[in-house]
C-alpha cells in the first residue's frame, strides 16, 4: 500500500492505494466527481491506443460471466484483457459485453473461438509452455497480440503484453487486477501459458 499526496484548490490531503489507478478513484470519489459510462460508439476509431482496465471496475464487477456464477470482478482478469485488447485493434467491447457475447464453461472459462464472430481478432492458437522468443515474435508483429497466463495463489492470472524492455529483457503487461503495467515476471513470476489473437474484418 502506497501513499500519496494530493492537492485540490480546496485542500492537501494523503489516500492510500494499491496503486496510482486506484488512488486516482479513491480521489474522484472523495472531490464527487462521477463518471458516466463511455458507450461504444463515443470511441470512434482507437486502433492502435490502449486503455487500462480493471476487471474490479464498478461499471461490470459484478456482472456474471455466460451463465456461470462467477463473475468479472472475481474471474474476468482474461475477459479483460480482451476487452482491452478489442479497444486497441479498433472495435471496443467492454467486458460486460464480452461476458454476454462470449461462450463460457460452467465455471466461467472461455472458449477462444467464440470471440471470432464478434471481436475484432481471432483466436490463433492457445501455447502451454514459456515461449519467450515466440511471445516476442506476436508482440513485435503488425496484426497479432498475446496474452500470457501466470499462477496467482492456487489460480491462474492473465495480463496483456503491451511491451519488451530491451535493458532488462523483461516483457510488460497490462495488469487487469491493477489497471496499471508492470514487469510480468517480476510481479508474478514465471509465465507459464500464452495465446495469441490476429486481427480480422470484423
Amino acid at each position: 500500500m502506497d501513499v500519496y499526496n494530493v492537492d485540490t484548490p480546496d485542500e492537501e490531503y494523503k489516500v492510500s492505494a494499491q496503486s496510482k489507478n486506484k488512488a486516482r478513484k479513491e480521489v474522484l470519489e472523495k472531490e464527487g466527481i462521477t463518471l458516466e459510462k463511455v458507450e461504444l460508439e463515443e470511441y470512434g476509431d482507437t486502433k492502435g491506443d490502449w486503455i487500462y482496465l480493471e476487471q474490479d471496475d464498478k461499471r461490470w464487477a459484478n456482472e456474471k460471466i455466460g451463465d456461470s456464477n462467477a463473475t468479472i470482478g472475481g474471474f474476468g482478469c482474461l475477459i479483460t484483457n480482451l476487452s482491452s485488447l478489442s479497444y486497441w485493434y479498433g472495435k471496443y467491447f467492454t467486458p460486460k459485453e464480452i461476458a454476454e457475447k462470449g461462450k463460457f464453461t460452467y465455471d466461467g472459462s472461455y472458449y477462444w473461438k467464440s470471440g471470432d464472430s464478434f471481436l475484432p481478432f481471432d483466436f490463433v492458437w492457445r501455447y502451454y509452455t514459456r515461449d519467450f522468443g515466440k511471445i516476442k515474435e506476436i508482440l513485435f508483429s503488425e496484426d497479432n497480440a498475446c496474452v500470457v497466463r501466470v499462477s496467482l495463489g492456487g489460480a491462474y492470472h492473465w495480463l496483456a503484453v503491451i511491451g519488451f524492455d530491451s535493458k532488462t529483457n523483461k516483457l510488460i503487461g497490462a495488469d487487469p487486477l491493477t489497471g496499471d503495467s508492470c514487469f510480468i515476471e517480476e510481479r508474478y513470476g514465471r509465465i507459464n501459458g500464452f495465446a495469441e489473437v490476429t486481427r480480422n474484418n470484423n
